[in-house]
């Protein structure tokens, strides 16, 4: 009996489509994760800042007004693991630390440790903090405390991962 022949494409050209593919569904994966809505912050809804001896004290409405207005509303899970992303915010003078857990159009902030290794921490004085509070959508202003070390930045996770979380798409790139 005869052999019918089949048709085959090149490997070379099966291998190029499979990976174009791949990076599509991809980037619809990432897409689809990183729609959120603007969340602007309410300046006038915040409460006002205790001051105590000249150190400023700070409630959780005022580290959500700080993540919303650096567009932290963007981060999300990772899509390969859906692990939160995860922010640790440190404000020396006050000896205060926040922690805060971001998921696909939800974020949470609280005092206590729900978490030991986070993607992210953020070290600032409280000056810094209200600063940035009275200007948050002043990206310069940012820019320029991080380059003057009044803001310091440990990012704990690799570049992929983060990239995965979307903190590229908030004002704290790394």
């Amino acid at each position: 009996m005869p052999s019918k022949k089949h048709k085959t494409k090149s490997p070379i050209l099966q291998v190029f489509l499979l990976s174009v593919l791949s990076i599509f569904l991809l980037f619809i994966l990432v897409a689809g994760f990183s729609i959120h809505q603007q969340a602007q912050p309410d300046y006038l809804d915040l409460p006002p800042i205790k001051v105590e001896e000249g150190i400023p004290y700070f409630e959780l409405e005022h580290i959500e007004y700080f993540f919303k207005g650096l567009k932290f509303y963007k981060l999300h899970s990772n899509l390969f693991d859906l692990q939160p992303a995860k922010v640790k915010l440190v404000i020396f003078d006050s000896n205060q630390v926040f922690y805060a857990t971001f998921t696909s159009n939800f974020f949470k902030v609280g005092e206590e440790a729900t978490f030991d290794d986070p993607d992210l921490v953020i070290y600032l004085k409280g000056k810094t903090l209200v600063n940035i509070i009275q200007d948050v959508d002043n990206l310069g202003l940012v820019h320029k405390l991080i380059e003057q070390g009044d803001i310091r930045l440990n990012y704990n996770s690799n570049k992929f991962t983060l990239f995965m979380k979307g903190f590229h798409a908030t004002h704290l790139k790394p």
